[in-house]
């Protein structure tokens, strides 16, 4: 079933997928915390607390989830969470299983982002609040010192890649990004959305009617590397922090994590990148891909001291505008 079928305003479309998509990942998350050791050990080790954090736009803020770890003493790692769901379901509190794994593993704070969706929003949206809830998190006290590292599932593994180069270009240091089977942009051409469509979790219709409306009114001869990290230039995408990527062989979207990654190692940017035989969501496997991500980012944390040089000395690329 698809968002066409049920109406054609988009108030219509988006009342259909939560009618008929929502409810579906909501049990398979909460049955997941339920039935994994993994969901279970990060509900009683952490702690979270809902807030908001400034926006660009004034009198309007972003709602926020914070998780602490509840015994050990807090590291310097701050992670910034962002939600899957194809860029039109999901929410900032609705992954918890993730989150708190997260949490929980990398002994760190992390910061899930109820960020703007579309139909209603449209490009940049989403990476606006990204960027605002991170620029936001590092100008509190608290947190200034803290390493950064950027992190999402499938549409929020897209939010981390372009929320990476998007603060790099700004000169914000980001110790890693990771990405977990990502969307990476709006391509039909892969081999793998039509191999893997009959595993796929999202119907791959309704993945173009998503970015039909998070991209409307920006035709495709003025999309750049805002839009999708696979349209930056190798200097743009040099000045992008160290990514971990994992991508999934039965998914729909297994050739644009590859791509994402092999361009990474083109330029000296990729940390880790790991193919994990499961199809898109990996339902009980979710533990085996969540481990293989934490691995990774520990491995590259391990690699980036707590204290860090200035920026300025490093090229930032700013000639590409």
């Amino acid at each position: 079933m698809t968002p066409y079928i049920l109406g054609r305003s988009p108030s219509a479309q988006r009342e259909a997928v939560q009618r008929i998509q929502r409810p579906f990942l909501e049990l398979a998350f909460l049955t997941a915390q339920v039935a994994l050791p993994m969901g279970r050990h990060g509900y009683s080790s952490t702690s979270t607390l809902d807030t908001t954090l400034p926006s660009r736009e004034a009198g309007r803020t972003i709602p926020v989830r914070i998780v602490t770890p509840k015994k050990m003493a807090q590291s310097d790692v701050l992670v910034l969470f962002m939600h899957g769901g194809g860029l039109y379901l999901g929410s900032g509190v609705g992954e918890a299983l993730l989150y708190r794994f997260f949490a929980a593993r990398l002994n760190a704070t992390v910061v899930s982002v109820d960020y703007r969706m579309v139909p209603e929003h449209r490009f940049p949206a989403a990476i606006d609040d990204c960027e605002d809830a991170a620029r936001a998190l590092l100008a509190k006290p608290e947190y200034a010192n803290h390493r950064l590292v950027l992190l999402g599932m499938s549409a929020g593994g897209y939010l981390s890649i372009q929320t990476a180069l998007v603060l790099a270009h700004a000169g914000i240091r980001v110790t890693a990004h990771g990405a977990i089977a990502p969307m990476v942009g709006p391509f039909a051409a892969f081999e793998s959305i039509a191999s893997n469509d009959w595993l796929s979790l999202f119907p791959s219709r309704s993945i173009q009617w998503s970015w039909s409306h998070f991209l409307r009114d920006l035709p495709p001869h003025m999309w750049d590397w805002r839009v999708s990290a696979l349209l930056a230039s190798n200097e743009r995408l040099g000045t992008t922090s160290p990514g971990c990527v994992a991508y999934h062989t039965f998914d729909t979207l297994r050739d644009e994590g590859a791509a994402y990654a092999e361009r990474l190692a083109a330029v000296g940017r990729l940390h880790a990148a790991r193919e994990l035989p499961y199809p898109h969501g990996s339902g009980i496997a979710m533990g085996r891909v969540l481990e293989a991500m934490a691995e990774m980012l520990e491995s590259r944390l391990a690699k980036q001291p707590p204290t860090m040089p200035p920026l300025a000395e490093e090229s930032r690329g700013e000639s590409e505008g």
